[in-house]
């Protein structure tokens, strides 16, 4: 039976029974309804209403029709089915990492002062400056190498450089050169990530490759401490310019991130001091022996 203690959509008492004395109100607020023994408070009508978009006797009237379902699903044993106590196992857990983990590591626990830190600490990585791609060849010069030496390398290098100027394809054709033997010399090519202007390399090259209007064949040899090269520039990636007002909602997010996890491994940890599991070591080891993706015979 249902019994109706008050309407929460028209001020008015609905053509049913009350509630009976001493029910008109649990800790979880005002009871307008009961199925059987089943509370329904203002609250749930209002959530509900919220959650749906629907008015106070639509809301109570779906209220009341899921919990004749639930009492007729307890009735059938549906409720200590397998799958129903995994599903509740499920949302007790997300309830207990809402309440001490969500709320107590909330967006106002990251302060700005914080935020501005990472931002000082990450500014390259969150406003990139102008960076290039490029391949390179590269005939090996010894530091000791005497002039002779360096002249014949620098002819080599003039030569591959022509080289990939003939060539349909100047990256490809310098990444074939890696490890050719050329005039004594074992060639070393490979691609070099893009690199800003101020970063830590060797001056020469960077020059070489901020000096290109746009991707393509260096067209001289770029002399460094290393040796020769013949470069290709690949690629030119422009400068992505941001403030700190730019990315800060990102930075919070990370942020909350980082210290929810935090909290949740110092919540483990409790737990894991408190309860440690019991482990039956010989079916541990026949469980992590299985190959799980090892298909059965048929």
């Amino acid at each position: 039976m249902v019994a109706f203690v008050a309407c929460a959509c028209e001020g008015r008492r609905p053509e049913a029974t009350s509630a009976p004395d001493g029910a008109a109100s649990t800790e979880r607020g005002l009871v307008v309804a009961r199925v059987g023994e089943t509370p329904i408070t203002m609250e749930q009508v209002r959530r509900q209403m919220a959650e749906r978009g629907i008015d106070a006797r639509r809301a109570l009237d779906e209220l009341v029709r899921r919990e004749w379902l639930a009492a007729e699903a307890a009735r059938r044993g549906y409720d200590r089915a397998p799958e129903v106590e995994r599903v509740a196992r499920q949302a007790a857990v997300q309830a207990l990492l809402a309440a001490e983990v969500e709320r107590v590591v909330g967006p106002d626990a990251i302060a700005d002062e914080e935020l501005r830190a990472i931002w000082e600490a990450r500014r390259r990585e969150l406003s990139p400056p102008e960076s290039r791609a490029s391949v390179h060849v590269l005939v090996r010069i010894a530091s000791d190498a005497d002039a002779p030496t360096r002249a014949r390398a620098r002819r080599l290098c003039e030569s591959l450089v022509e080289e990939l100027r003939a060539a349909t394809d100047p990256v490809t054709a310098a990444l074939s050169l890696g490890g050719v033997e050329r005039e004594g010399w074992r060639l070393h090519a490979e691609p070099v990530p893009p690199l800003a202007r101020d970063d830590d390399a060797e001056a020469a090259y960077l020059q070489a490759l901020f000096a290109q209007p746009e991707p393509g064949l260096v067209p001289q040899p770029v002399e460094t401490g290393y040796g020769c090269h013949a470069v290709v520039l690949t690629a030119i990636h422009p400068a992505a310019e941001r403030s700190f007002d730019d990315v800060v909602d990102i930075l919070r997010a990370e942020r909350l991130v980082e210290k929810r996890r935090a909290r949740l491994e110092a919540l483990l940890a409790q737990l894991r001091a408190r309860d440690r599991p019991r482990l039956d070591e010989a079916r541990v080891r026949a469980l992590l022996a299985v190959d799980p993706f090892a298909r059965s015979e048929p």
